[in-house]
């Protein structure tokens, strides 16, 4: 991502908090509160930029397809980050796709269920801890074989699908690669 695209929404988050603090002083609540969220939405979208930053061009022999990432700082139903990346191999026979949903109420329940080792277990998921954090891996059976990893931190969900992959081993290998912690940390 462009050294542009950083400052311009630096410039923007910058912008709508003196515009903030300027509605605030003259007594305009409402115009208060909609300056404030613009500069948290732009405030999101750098921490995406940040985030994908931080993942990896290559996961094994699949190829991240960077012009067809995906990240938003708020959309209906949450609030905070979403990010999206696919990954590739060259014959297109492996794809990787990641996921995240940041600080939103909707996914507190469910990251609450799937740390859960005995809702895991009943489930038929497995417990897996991928750069010290715990996670949950499913093996969905079909052709071609798609293995997903969830990972769950606070109100947030990151999610890793693995599909034309043939082993647990394989993809837990190539889910280390993933910073992890790093995510976690910018997210926070």
């Amino acid at each position: 991502l462009s050294a542009t695209s950083l400052l311009s929404a630096q410039d923007q988050t910058t912008t709508h908090l003196a515009e903030a603090k300027s509605t605030y002083n003259s007594g305009e609540l409402e115009a208060t509160r909609f300056a404030l969220q613009q500069s948290l939405n732009e405030l999101n979208l750098l921490i995406g930029q940040r985030i994908l930053d931080e993942l990896p061009e290559q996961l094994g022999t699949a190829t991240a397809l960077s012009d067809s990432d995906a990240y938003n700082g708020s959309v209906v139903g949450y609030t905070g980050v979403y990010i999206d990346r696919t990954y590739q191999s060259e014959n297109k026979e492996q794809t990787i796709q990641l996921n995240l949903i940041h600080d939103s109420p909707l996914m507190s329940g469910l990251t609450t269920f799937l740390a859960n080792p005995l809702i895991n277990a009943l489930s038929g998921r497995k417990m897996v801890k991928i750069d010290g954090y715990k996670t949950a891996l499913e093996e969905s059976e079909g052709t071609p074989t798609e293995f997903s990893l969830y990972v769950p931190f606070g109100k947030s969900l990151l999610t890793m699908s693995f599909e034309g992959f043939e082993s647990e081993n394989e993809v837990l290998a190539l889910a280390k690669l993933v910073p992890v912690g790093k995510i976690v940390a910018l997210a926070e």
